[in-house]
């Protein structure tokens, strides 16, 4: 059974949790040169926690390069593990 693409609600979800992780991590001071590199000073963003983050965690996890690669399910899956792990 070939599952859905996620949908507009799910994706709106998705870039509301890299916007919370963005605020959560500029207010603990942790600026991408912390957490990534020391030669990178930029604040977080939703953009920023997308591609330095969640896309290279969705391609060793998931084996996909795109979040718009996706379905439902995994979409779902995805948000459980970030929260409990």
């Amino acid at each position: 059974m070939e599952e859905k693409q996620r949908t507009t609600k799910q994706n709106k979800s998705l870039h509301l949790w890299f916007r919370l992780l963005a605020d959560t991590l500029n207010e603990a001071g942790l600026d991408m040169r912390t957490v990534l590199k020391p030669s990178i000073s930029i604040e977080w963003n939703d953009k920023t926690i997308k591609e330095y983050i969640f896309k290279p965690i969705l391609e060793a996890m998931m084996l996909k390069k795109s979040t718009t690669e996706m379905n439902t399910k995994e979409q779902t899956e995805a948000y459980i593990k970030s929260l409990t792990e």
